[in-house]
């Protein structure tokens, strides 16, 4: 039977390399520079997206409300049929629904 042969070569290296001290490099930035390449063509870039139909005058507040789905459902239907030209969004719809019953109920 023939013996395994023993490997040396790990031996040979060196145990520890030469530590190298890294430069720092930080890059100055001036926000008005920032501000100058966030524009498109020399014009401020515009918002992207759906309007808002929110008044700016008002604060709003995020409400999250647990409804079934069927009641979810129900709501879109309502939202884009009969309240088609009445209400702008869900939210424009029940925020008038919640001011209705607050108004009724108080």
């Amino acid at each position: 039977m023939a013996q395994k042969k023993k490997f040396s070569g790990f031996g040979k290296l060196k145990k520890t390399t030469d530590k190298v001290k890294q430069e720092q490099v930080y890059v100055e930035t001036n926000v008005e520079d920032l501000k100058q390449e966030n524009r498109v063509g020399g014009r401020q870039r515009k918002k992207m997206g759906r309007p808002t139909w929110k008044d700016p005058n008002i604060t709003y507040v995020r409400l999250s409300v647990d409804v079934p789905k069927d009641v979810r459902d129900d709501l879109k239907v309502l939202l884009y049929t009969k309240f088609k030209d009445t209400y702008i969004s869900q939210d424009e719809l029940i925020n008038a629904a919640i001011n209705e019953f607050l108004t009724k109920h108080s």
